[in-house]
């Protein structure tokens, strides 16, 4: 059975490559056929989350799916306006999370990327940061990070600066020895 994600991201796909898009694409940079699987959508956002609407609403974003261990878990949507990343259903930590391991075993620098747009434009060789608070366990042992503009390196770095929340530590009581007998 298909997932409700990957049914989203087909319909996105096939728009992108719908004729009427090809100047829209061509303006960003963008050639319809460059990347896999990534499409189109009309979208509203808000603080954390995108809704698809129907076409002819709606601003016009990239989809993107975010991948975790082989598996689709979110959507992503970059309008086209604003470029700011929102995710479907919020279960998305890193679009191209694959590339950090790739960064580790080659021994090279990472690049992050600001938005969906330019991870696209840059054919996916890199990640785009979607959840601040893993990025101090998931990059710190790379070999360094390539962050897109300036903007990008500061919400790194002031990743990396976040103190670290650390639950109460208790130690348990030992039991009392008892006789059985």
């Amino acid at each position: 059975m298909i997932s409700e994600l990957l049914r989203e991201l087909i319909a996105a796909h096939r728009l992108a490559r719908d004729p009427r898009f090809e100047a829209v694409l061509a303006d960003c940079g963008m050639p319809a056929h460059r990347c896999p699987i990534w499409g189109l959508a009309t979208v509203t956002i808000d603080e954390r989350f995108y809704e698809p609407q129907p076409l002819g609403s709606g601003r016009i974003a990239a989809i993107a799916p975010v991948f975790e261990d082989a598996a689709l878990v979110d959507l992503t949507a970059t309008p086209l306006d604003t470029l700011e990343v929102r995710t479907r259903r919020g279960d998305g930590q890193i679009m191209g999370a694959e590339a950090i391991d790739l960064a580790r075993e080659f021994d090279r620098p990472l690049r992050v990327f600001a938005n969906g747009w330019s991870w696209l434009r840059n054919d996916r060789a890199g990640i785009v940061v979607l959840d601040w608070s893993v990025v101090r366990h998931r990059l710190h042992d790379l070999p360094g990070l390539l962050c897109e503009n300036t903007a990008v390196a500061r919400s790194v770095s002031q990743a990396f600066e976040r103190p670290l929340v650390i639950p109460p530590i208790y130690v348990a009581k030992p039991k009392e020895p008892r006789h059985v007998a």
